[in-house]
């Protein structure tokens, strides 16, 4: 019976499995769910819209679903959003292709509701939201390439007929996208080519069809938490409308009221005329104590901080998202530096997803139509970030002037990491020192001494902290 067993299960398991983790015990509930199996199957269609569900509530209600939120969109997208950066063609063709591309950018979606770094703030939410966000490519009718956000509730198997669709979404054989099942305000089902459809979203494992939210993990969390912190508050306010407590010995037994004398008592307003304020009497075996409540206390407080620790794991640092008070000095940096790669993951995640198959878009549709010319490599570009997180700016700042000095480090990349354009800022000092040269040449004086007047030195008070921090060290 025993080598039945094993022979069923594939080896020894269960409470014969060598593995602690494989073994049963009555001491604790099984692993919810079936067999490992693709994602697909795990993630199913009712599994991922409870968890949206859940996400989107979270997201509407909890303060540190709202800062995780905010942080990524902030700090991956930036106020200025991500921009391309051309890598073929001449100089002429990429500033026409900017061109094209800064104009498309001002209202880029079929309505013409949002500008494109309002399309790249809404898709990083949705993908902390829902997890995923589809962009659907289309024309408008006069030929000019639009783009429609679809959020992740009407991509599903609205068809009944179409059963071979998972989720949502025909896949072929080799795994490959084939069309996506849409259901529009109207009700109306329609079957989209992939071609003409974006899935935007960081896939976890190669057998996923769609993705869950990023809070997918916590959620339960910060419900808990909502709800244990709003019956707590209820009951700091029935505390507080206790101001006294009457504490008696002489209570009445069985319903009977049970006079007592009092005896003789001073008058208690001949006292109050005399020391101010309000003297109250009490009978004998009574007293009158002033209420304190002990609520919220410590304990409470940290059960709530364990709460929002265990949300942000695995999506920020905790430090950088609820308090950064506590850490100091290489901690913070190491805090900022999670942080920061974090966001650096998440521009990389939209330009890959997002803005290449865009430029792809945009200016195929130009080309097409003879508007541009298609140089080798027209399709190909570079996507740079916003301005990155920092804690120490001034330290910072000088020593990318000291790497782009020493070689180090080129012009193009310092830009980049500012959330600034290369081009751009070439052009301008090249504008402005030719108007130093012209203006210095109407009024006879030398544009050099011109420029040096215009220098600004370093900061002395970086500097002047570092070289004390040096000091105190040597001494």
């Amino acid at each position: 019976m025993f080598d039945k067993l094993k022979k069923l299960f594939g080896g020894q398991a269960g409470a014969w499995s060598s593995y602690e983790g494989a073994s049963y015990s009555n001491k604790r509930r099984h692993v919810p769910g079936s067999s490992p199996t693709d994602n697909h199957n795990e993630l199913n269609s009712s599994t991922r819209s409870e968890l949206v569900k859940a996400s989107r509530y979270v997201s509407k209600n909890s303060g540190v679903a709202k800062e995780i939120i905010s942080s990524n969109q902030l700090y991956a997208v930036g106020d200025a959003g991500i921009k391309p950066k051309p890598q073929g063609g001449s100089d002429g063709w990429k500033k026409k292709a900017l061109g094209i591309w800064d104009d498309w950018s001002k209202y880029p979606t079929m309505d013409g509701r949002y500008s494109f770094v309002e399309v790249q703030r809404m898709v990083s939410r949705l993908l902390d939201e829902d997890g995923e966000c589809f962009v659907y490519k289309v024309q408008d009718e006069k030929g000019n390439p639009k783009i429609q956000i679809i959020e992740s509730h009407r991509i599903g198997n609205w068809d009944a007929k179409a059963d071979d669709y998972i989720d949502g979404i025909k896949f072929d054989r080799w795994g490959r996208p084939v069309r996506y099942c849409f259901m529009s305000d109207s009700g109306v089902v329609q079957k989209l080519k992939a071609d003409s459809v974006l899935h935007v979203f960081d896939p976890e494992r190669p057998s996923a069809a769609r993705s869950a939210p990023a809070l997918s993990h916590s959620t339960n969390h910060l419900r808990d938490a909502m709800e244990l912190l709003s019956i707590e508050k209820h009951a700091v306010k029935m505390s507080s409308d206790v101001v006294h407590v009457l504490n008696t010995e002489n209570a009445a037994d069985d319903g009977e009221f049970m006079p007592v004398d009092a005896g003789e008592t001073t008058d208690p307003n001949t006292l109050q005329r005399i020391t101010g304020g309000k003297v109250v009497t009490t009978q004998n075996g009574e007293s009158l104590n002033s209420f304190e409540s002990n609520r919220p206390n410590s304990t409470f407080t940290g059960f709530l901080d364990y709460l929002d620790r265990d949300t942000t794991l695995g999506v920020l640092p905790y430090e950088f998202v609820v308090d950064p008070s506590k850490p100091t000095g290489a901690g913070v940096r190491l805090v900022v530096a999670k942080a920061d790669r974090r966001f650096q993951w998440r521009s990389k995640l939209l330009a890959y997803r997002l803005i290449e198959p865009l430029w792809f878009f945009v200016m195929g549709s130009h080309i097409a139509k003879g508007e541009l010319t298609a140089p080798k490599d027209w399709h190909k570009i570079k996507c740079g970030s916003p301005r990155r997180v920092t804690v120490d700016q001034g330290r910072e700042r000088r020593e990318d002037r000291e790497d782009v000095m020493a070689g180090l480090k080129n012009l193009g990349d310092h830009f980049d990491e500012q959330g600034k354009d290369f081009a751009e800022e070439v052009e301008q000092r090249a504008m402005e020192l030719k108007m130093i040269e012209e203006i210095s040449k109407k009024y006879g004086v030398d544009s050099g001494k011109v420029l040096s007047l215009l220098t600004v030195p370093e900061e002395s008070g970086n500097t002047a902290g570092d070289n004390a921090k040096q000091g105190s060290s040597k001494a």
